[in-house]
């Protein structure tokens, strides 16, 4: 009898891994996508682009990006009521600032599940969207509502 339970115990404990796994991937993708927006950017700003990147596909990873915020959060129980504030969101500063800001906080977030932390990590990067100037009906998409 005293297997099962042990054996019970191992299983649980590598079903606990595995939700881990799953969840620092997610915090790991995001990373991934802040820094491709974080080059493709800069590339723009710089001209430095040899080859031609689309609004649309800087949109696509914006999308992405937003989606795994809104996951993680979602997961985490927080709210995000955000479609309302993004119309009125006020963004000052330089891109490259903000991306590390959001870096900065998906780690934080990581580490340390909070609600503040939360929303700010959302705010920033909503304030990234109206810095590339995406309207709101620009990010909506089918995975992405409220």
């Amino acid at each position: 009898m005293n297997v099962t339970k042990i054996d019970d115990l191992k299983l649980h404990h590598q079903s606990l891994e595995l939700i881990d796994d799953v969840s620092e991937n997610k915090y790991l993708h995001l990373m991934i996508v802040l820094a491709n927006m974080a080059n493709v950017t800069n590339e723009l700003q710089n001209g430095e682009n040899h080859a031609p990147i689309s609004r649309e596909a800087l949109l696509s990873q914006y999308r992405s990006g937003l989606h795994s915020i809104l996951i993680l959060g979602e997961e985490s129980g927080f709210e995000a009521d955000w479609v309302e504030d993004y119309p009125h969101l006020k963004v000052n500063g330089e891109l490259s600032n903000h991306l590390m800001q959001i870096l900065e906080a998906v780690v934080l977030l990581r580490v340390k599940k909070s609600t503040v932390i939360y929303k700010a990590l959302l705010t920033q990067y909503l304030q990234v969207g109206k810095m590339l100037s995406f309207e709101l009906a620009d990010i909506i998409d089918d995975s992405i509502q409220n």
